[in-house]
């Protein structure tokens, strides 16, 4: 299925009700997907830096974000938006619904012209999360989930989180806060620790689409540090409907409310967060939800 042709899920009923929702979600997410393409050999233009060196906006992260919002409010899905180059200070995601959108995640990469970035989009429902979608462009491929309909690649192939049992034997992903050049909790002593007790571990730069990796059984495990809602808002969706686990660093079911995420096929998961408070501990870090 291309990215121009309407969506048209054949695992879920038309009579579903949040069918007009994951359809919208899919369409504008590629739809995006096409924009930054568009904009992908002109991407240093209009680039802006936003709380530090390390976190920047293109022109592609507005416009990608205003055609997503647009495109919500022409089908009368303008629920209440939390969108990360339009995000309010006070995030509430017990709200009846709202869009979680991230126009860009991934966007060092898009800047530099590496072919990793993606488009998220998520639906909560009075702190549950009900549709999320990550498309990633430049593969042309869209992850999306409907809760308690499985997670699902593009319109034909089941996600199913990796059999992979063994920590030492994994592949698992991971990423930096944008604060990590002045902050000491930086998930860097994680990074080391772990890094040599694994098969392999990946620095991608799009927590979206290295859960929607964690759901289609590519990768083993992530897990990161301060990430926002929009981060998070499609992929925990994805790992839980493929059959796999999402935590905080304690151990606890996700709830949004903690900044360090952990997603995983569930079989490594208890010995993941083991490594994760030892490398902690090691480093004079505290054990529980990271300090911001």
């Amino acid at each position: 299925m291309t990215s121009e042709q309407p969506f048209r899920p054949s695992v879920i009923s038309p009579e579903h009700p949040l069918h007009p929702a994951l359809t919208a979600a899919v369409e504008l997410a590629r739809s995006a997907g096409r924009l930054l393409l568009a904009h992908l050999e002109r991407s240093a233009r209009g680039l802006n830096y936003k709380r530090s060196a390390s976190d920047i906006v293109t022109e592609a992260d507005v416009l990608s974000e205003e055609l997503i919002l647009s495109g919500l409010k022409a089908r009368g899905l303008e629920y209440s938006v939390v969108a990360e180059e339009s995000a309010a200070e006070a995030i509430d995601l017990q709200q009846e619904a709202v869009w979680l959108v991230d126009p860009l995640d991934g966007t060092t990469n898009f800047a530099s012209g590496l072919p990793f970035f993606s488009v998220s989009i998520a639906l909560w429902l009075e702190g549950k999360p009900a549709v999320g979608v990550v498309h990633d462009v430049v593969r042309n491929q869209t992850y999306w989930a409907l809760a308690g309909c499985g997670a699902w690649l593009d319109d034909g192939r089941r996600l199913h989180v990796s059999q992979q049992a063994t920590l030492s034997r994994s592949v698992i992903g991971t990423g930096f806060p944008f604060d990590r050049l002045s902050n000491r909790d930086n998930n860097l002593a994680e990074f080391a620790y772990l890094a040599p007790r694994l098969r392999g571990i990946r620095r991608h730069g799009s927590a979206a689409l290295d859960q929607a990796l964690v759901a289609a059984g590519r990768l083993d495990a992530f897990w990161e540090a301060k990430l926002m809602p929009w981060d998070w808002g499609a992929g925990v969706l994805l790992v839980k409907e493929a059959g796999g686990r999402v935590t905080d660093y304690k151990g606890a079911e996700w709830s949004g409310r903690a900044r360090g995420l952990v997603v995983s096929n569930g079989l490594i998961h208890d010995e993941l967060l083991e490594a994760i408070h030892t490398a902690r501990r090691e480093a004079g870090l505290d054990e529980g939800h990271v300090a911001v």
